[in-house]
């Protein structure tokens, strides 16, 4: 069987996930640590049973370190440091917009349109993710909230959805970050200098199937100031991959969910004791 994993952002923190018997997450000192820890979690429950099919791992925003770090061995604490690391790098240039406001988008959506408006005011308003037909994330700054109501109105959009997120992702003020972002994955890399990629992975900003890791954190560098089109990743995935199956590897279900919009393939998850027990079962365990 051909399975894509699929690895979460920052959205997807569960403060009680199943498989964090003690809680460990709570004290990691950063949102996207605890992140990371519980996708290595999720992993590491599903990982044995993978080894008779065929694999492909791709990540959503951050879930694209957790891709990187679990098929280059990185040990648990250096994906968590890295993780924290990317968030305080992100949060540094955050601070220059003290009153923003991160929003989904809901509905019949016309993503050209949508994008148009936003590349028209970029300087207060910014699409930071294309999640699917029917969800795309913006973020605006609050004292330009009138130009968000426009949005809604230009591109008749019914339905948004506040965020909860401390940090702005995947907009062009992020370029800053790039160079020691960059740096922190180039040193990490020499940590690990024998060990190669051992599944293949997907780069969501190079829309590339690749097990060179140098190439692959390129893409992560330049994904940070830049959009997730997570809609046209899985349809590239299809295309080159031709996947029989999708496993979400974390703590909830959004991933699932959007593959739902994104696809006609099925995709499992790992956010329960019975989804997983399920996706154990659908990919040959036995018990």
């Amino acid at each position: 069987m051909k399975i894509v994993c699929l690895f979460p952002g920052q959205g997807s923190y569960e403060p009680q996930y199943f498989l964090d018997h003690e809680n460990q997450a709570n004290h990691i000192e950063s949102v996207q640590g605890q992140i990371v820890y519980q996708s290595f979690l999720a992993w590491e429950a599903i990982k044995d049973h993978l080894q008779n099919h065929q694999i492909l791992l791709c990540g959503h925003s951050l879930g694209e370190l957790s891709a990187l770090g679990l098929s280059n061995s990185w040990s648990l604490e250096t994906l968590i440091s890295v993780a924290t690391q990317r968030e305080h790098l992100m949060s540094e240039i955050s601070k220059a917009f003290p009153d923003f406001e991160i929003r989904a988008l809901i509905g019949s959506l016309d993503i050209e349109k949508t994008q148009s408006y936003c590349l028209k005011n970029k300087d207060w308003i910014w699409m930071m993710n294309i999640n699917s037909a029917e969800q795309i994330v913006v973020a605006y700054l609050k004292t330009h909230s009138h130009l968000f109501s426009k949005l809604l109105e230009e591109c008749s959009i019914k339905k948004s959805i506040l965020i909860n997120m401390n940090v702005l992702s995947h907009i062009p003020a992020l370029e800053g970050a790039q160079q020691p972002f960059r740096h922190l994955l180039q040193k990490t890399l020499q940590q690990y200098p024998n060990h190669e990629l051992k599944e293949k992975v997907f780069s969501t900003f190079l829309k590339t199937i690749d097990s060179n890791k140098h190439m692959y954190c390129e893409g992560i560098v330049l994904q940070l100031a830049s959009q997730v089109d997570f809609l046209n990743a899985i349809i590239k995935i299809e295309e080159l991959f031709t996947p029989d199956l999708y496993i979400e590897i974390g703590p909830k279900n959004i991933l699932s969910n959007l593959m739902k919009k994104n696809s006609t393939i099925k995709c499992m998850s790992t956010n329960s004791q019975e989804a997983l027990f399920n996706t154990l079962t659908k990919i040959g365990y036995q018990s």
